[in-house]
Protein backbone atom coordinates (compact mmCIF):
# COMPACT_ATOMS: atom_id res chain seq x y z
CA UNK A 1 0.00 0.00 0.00
CA UNK A 2 2.74 2.68 1.23
CA UNK A 3 5.78 0.81 0.15
CA UNK A 4 7.58 0.44 3.66
CA UNK A 5 9.21 -2.97 3.56
CA UNK A 6 11.73 -4.48 6.35
CA UNK A 7 14.74 -2.98 4.57
CA UNK A 8 13.52 0.20 5.19
CA UNK A 9 13.68 -0.36 9.04
CA UNK A 10 16.71 2.18 10.35
CA UNK A 11 16.00 2.30 14.11
CA UNK A 12 14.27 0.78 16.85
CA UNK A 13 14.04 2.88 20.45
CA UNK A 14 12.34 2.40 23.82
CA UNK A 15 9.94 4.92 25.18
CA UNK A 16 10.58 6.39 28.57
CA UNK A 17 10.11 3.35 31.55
CA UNK A 18 8.30 6.18 33.54
CA UNK A 19 6.50 4.74 36.97
CA UNK A 20 2.87 5.97 37.99
CA UNK A 21 2.14 6.58 41.38
CA UNK A 22 -1.22 6.49 41.91
CA UNK A 23 -1.02 8.19 45.64
CA UNK A 24 -2.13 5.08 47.43
CA UNK A 25 -0.28 2.73 49.86
CA UNK A 26 0.36 -0.06 47.01
CA UNK A 27 3.65 -0.50 44.90
CA UNK A 28 4.22 1.97 41.96
CA UNK A 29 2.85 0.78 38.62
CA UNK A 30 5.23 0.69 35.69
CA UNK A 31 4.33 2.25 32.66
CA UNK A 32 3.81 0.01 29.59
CA UNK A 33 7.29 -0.57 27.38
CA UNK A 34 6.65 1.34 24.61
CA UNK A 35 8.81 0.11 21.14
CA UNK A 36 9.65 2.91 18.49
CA UNK A 37 9.81 2.19 14.92
CA UNK A 38 11.56 4.60 12.74
CA UNK A 39 11.38 3.66 8.90
CA UNK A 40 12.79 5.69 6.08
CA UNK A 41 11.46 5.68 2.48
CA UNK A 42 12.11 7.31 -0.66
CA UNK A 43 9.55 8.22 -3.44
CA UNK A 44 9.05 9.60 -6.61
CA UNK A 45 8.02 13.58 -6.10
CA UNK A 46 5.37 12.36 -8.61
CA UNK A 47 3.77 10.03 -5.65
CA UNK A 48 5.05 12.62 -2.60
CA UNK A 49 0.92 13.83 -1.96
CA UNK A 50 -0.24 10.39 -2.56
CA UNK A 51 2.32 8.62 -0.26
CA UNK A 52 0.99 11.33 2.59
CA UNK A 53 -2.49 10.62 2.15
CA UNK A 54 -1.92 7.36 2.78
CA UNK A 55 0.05 7.88 5.80
CA UNK A 56 -2.63 10.05 7.11
CA UNK A 57 -5.50 7.47 6.17
CA UNK A 58 -3.38 4.78 7.94
CA UNK A 59 -2.87 7.06 11.57
CA UNK A 60 -6.94 7.17 11.35
CA UNK A 61 -7.28 3.47 11.40
CA UNK A 62 -4.39 2.10 12.71
CA UNK A 63 -3.66 -1.65 12.23
CA UNK A 64 -3.95 -4.04 15.73
CA UNK A 65 -0.88 -3.49 18.28
CA UNK A 66 -0.26 0.23 16.42
CA UNK A 67 -1.07 3.02 18.95
CA UNK A 68 0.41 5.64 17.20
CA UNK A 69 1.61 6.44 14.00
CA UNK A 70 3.85 9.71 13.15
CA UNK A 71 5.87 10.78 10.21
CA UNK A 72 7.95 13.24 8.91
CA UNK A 73 8.42 14.65 5.05
CA UNK A 74 10.56 16.11 3.66
CA UNK A 75 11.91 16.59 -0.16
CA UNK A 76 15.72 16.86 -1.23
CA UNK A 77 17.13 16.44 -4.78
CA UNK A 78 18.85 13.16 -5.76
CA UNK A 79 22.23 13.20 -7.15
CA UNK A 80 20.53 12.97 -10.88
CA UNK A 81 18.33 15.61 -10.33
CA UNK A 82 21.47 17.51 -9.17
CA UNK A 83 24.04 16.27 -11.93
CA UNK A 84 21.12 17.06 -14.56
CA UNK A 85 20.56 20.84 -12.96
CA UNK A 86 24.45 21.01 -13.30
CA UNK A 87 25.18 20.07 -17.01
CA UNK A 88 22.15 22.63 -17.87
CA UNK A 89 23.29 25.42 -16.13
CA UNK A 90 27.29 25.05 -16.82
CA UNK A 91 27.29 26.45 -20.13
CA UNK A 92 25.79 29.84 -18.71
CA UNK A 93 27.68 30.27 -15.82
CA UNK A 94 31.05 30.06 -17.88
CA UNK A 95 29.16 32.77 -20.26
CA UNK A 96 28.24 35.08 -17.24
CA UNK A 97 31.72 34.40 -15.62
CA UNK A 98 33.61 35.34 -19.56
CA UNK A 99 31.42 38.49 -19.65
CA UNK A 100 32.43 39.36 -16.09
CA UNK A 101 36.19 39.03 -16.77
CA UNK A 102 35.70 40.72 -20.18
CA UNK A 103 34.46 43.71 -18.75
CA UNK A 104 36.62 43.73 -15.54
CA UNK A 105 39.64 42.92 -18.00
CA UNK A 106 38.61 45.63 -20.23
CA UNK A 107 38.64 48.46 -17.62
CA UNK A 108 42.00 47.58 -16.30
CA UNK A 109 43.45 47.83 -19.59
CA UNK A 110 43.70 44.29 -20.74
CA UNK A 111 41.70 41.12 -22.22
CA UNK A 112 41.33 38.04 -20.85
CA UNK A 113 42.33 34.50 -22.50
CA UNK A 114 41.80 30.95 -21.93
CA UNK A 115 40.13 29.23 -18.46
CA UNK A 116 43.64 28.37 -16.35
CA UNK A 117 41.34 27.01 -13.56
CA UNK A 118 37.89 26.37 -12.67
CA UNK A 119 36.35 25.15 -9.34
CA UNK A 120 32.79 24.27 -8.64
CA UNK A 121 30.86 23.81 -5.61
CA UNK A 122 27.13 23.08 -5.17
CA UNK A 123 24.80 22.93 -2.26
CA UNK A 124 21.46 21.45 -1.56
CA UNK A 125 18.59 22.43 0.21
CA UNK A 126 15.46 20.29 0.21
CA UNK A 127 14.18 21.79 -3.40
CA UNK A 128 16.35 24.16 -3.85
CA UNK A 129 20.05 23.58 -5.27
CA UNK A 130 22.61 26.63 -5.55
CA UNK A 131 25.43 25.56 -8.01
CA UNK A 132 28.58 28.02 -7.71
CA UNK A 133 31.71 28.04 -10.34
CA UNK A 134 35.01 30.23 -10.04
CA UNK A 135 37.16 30.20 -13.36
CA UNK A 136 40.37 31.81 -13.54
CA UNK A 137 40.91 33.31 -17.51
CA UNK A 138 44.88 33.94 -18.71
CA UNK A 139 45.91 37.47 -18.71
CA UNK A 140 46.58 38.36 -22.66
Amino acid sequence: MIGVKAENLVGISTGSNSVIFSGAPNPPTPAPVTLNYQFEIFIPLATWKDTLTKLDAVAKNLPAGVSNLQYNSRLSASAKVIEQGRQTVLPDLLAEARKNADALALAAGFKVGAIQGLSETHFSSGNQVTITISVRFAKI
